[in-house]
């Protein structure tokens, strides 16, 4: 009987570091991401005011102006996703310790 007892308290460690450490891990590849995506978007929108600049006053890069703006919307939302990314992983971490 106690070996059994003992295989479960293995078991359930191990179930318990295996959870903790993915939970961890996406929640960092989550906060690096969301960092790396932050550093661009100034960068972006710099390149934006320059295109409407010439816009403006020339007519000219209208459509990479566009570009430029669907990328920075897919930027910001993916950084929304890496922080639902971020919650999720908190949040399994989380559940994982009320059931224990």
């Amino acid at each position: 009987r106690i070996l059994g007892w003992e295989l479960e308290k293995d078991n359930l460690i191990g179930s318990f570091e295996s959870i903790m450490e993915e939970g961890f891990a996406r929640y960092e590849t989550a906060r690096i991401e969301k960092e790396h995506l932050e550093r661009q978007i100034p960068l972006i929108r710099s390149t934006i005011k320059i295109l409407e600049g010439e816009y403006a006053a020339k007519g000219l890069n209208f459509e990479e102006l566009l570009n430029l703006e669907m990328e920075l919307i897919e930027y910001e939302l993916n950084i929304l996703k890496t922080i639902m990314d971020s919650h999720h992983a908190k949040n399994s971490i989380e559940r994982f310790m009320i059931q224990q």
